[in-house]
């Protein structure tokens, strides 16, 4: 009995310590800028994370910075995923956000995006960021980093705002439109209508009348013309056309062919040896001798070695390569040095 409550009991730690990740997420925890590493000052602290605040706020994604003095062992892409998610990081029902870290220990940054934000910052705009904003990092002007990391950020976040098509956009308005130009003067429309129909009918059958009594003997001519012409069209039937084709055709070709068997005075021979006069050549000995030899080497390419800034990720602009954290949960991101 004991043992079958301890299993139970076992069975909900494991139960809830499989979950612990999901509540981690629930609630951010933590400042949108967090600067354990002491490389801003009071003023240019709350100046940037005023600027954050703002961005996530207006596009309900978080963006958020992040300094430590050490990765504790783990990689960038590790450390910043771990830091994501175990602080709440993420706005919306897909906890939507980007998180940018760098480690003065070991001169490293990281990117980590999670549910929006991953098709926002595909691979070639977290490039373009990193391009932007790597000057001022490897320099020391952190400030000015940061600040144009939530700038970039920012862009990119309203671009994909306006992409979104609007289809609510002035609904009652553009329904009172339709229905101006279906129903504008419809009494117009109807008098229009009446006077295009009865506009002088009297003249109309008039007209008709001149239309069809009009030269009956010219008309008569004119049917004598058309049967003759119709007379004509059948003695040129298509099946005529065919036989007259097809027959000049067969002539063509038995021309052809004899004048073809006339031309073949010489017959096919299955060596040169008709064409040797007798007694004109001897061979007597045949050695075969190998002259040289030509061999050509290439050096096998070395791969470039990266300095500076080294970039992990794919160079296709609409895609974003994603990864799995410890939590279980899918990363895009990507990593380098500073």
């Amino acid at each position: 009995m004991k043992k079958r409550i301890w299993s139970i009991f076992l069975t909900v730690v494991l139960c809830l310590l499989a979950v612990a990740p999901v509540y981690a997420a629930g609630e951010r925890q933590l400042p949108r800028l967090v600067d354990d590493a002491g490389l801003l000052s009071d003023s240019e602290r709350n100046e940037l994370l005023e600027q954050l605040d703002k961005t996530s706020e207006e596009y309900n994604c978080d963006v958020a910075i992040v300094t430590v003095n050490s990765l504790e062992g783990k990689t960038a892409t590790e450390y910043a995923d771990d830091f994501y998610d175990y602080n709440g990081y993420g706005m919306g029902s897909g906890d939507d956000g980007i998180l940018f870290l760098i480690s003065m220990g070991e001169r490293d940054w990281a990117i980590t995006t999670y549910g929006y934000a991953i098709t926002v910052f595909t691979d070639a705009e977290q490039e373009y960021i990193t391009d932007q904003i790597m000057p001022d990092l490897s320099g020391g002007n952190y400030k000015e980093a940061f600040s144009d990391f939530t700038f970039y950020s920012e862009n990119l976040l309203q671009q994909a705002e306006s992409d979104k098509p609007d289809n609510s956009k002035n609904p009652w308005q553009q329904s009172e439109s339709n229905k101006l130009y279906n129903n504008e003067n419809p009494s117009q429309q109807a008098g229009s209508d009446n006077l295009y129909n009865n506009e002088n009918p009297p003249q109309q059958a008039e007209s008709g009348k001149l239309y069809n009594n009009e030269n009956p003997s010219q008309q008569a001519d004119s049917d004598e013309l058309d049967n003759s012409d119709n007379l004509q069209k059948s003695r040129f039937s298509p099946f005529l056309i065919l036989v007259s084709l097809g027959g000049g055709m067969f002539l063509s070709l038995c021309v052809t062919v004899s004048m073809e068997s006339k031309l073949k005075t010489v017959s096919f021979q299955k060596n040169a040896s008709k064409y040797v006069k007798d007694n004109s050549v001897n061979i007597t000995t045949r050695h075969d001798r190998f002259l040289y030899n030509k061999v050509d080497k290439h050096a096998k390419p070395k791969p470039k070695s990266s300095s500076g800034s080294s970039i992990n990720r794919s160079t296709n602009r609409n895609t974003s390569s994603t990864h799995r954290s410890s939590s279980g949960r899918s990363h895009g991101g990507s990593s380098g040095k500073f």
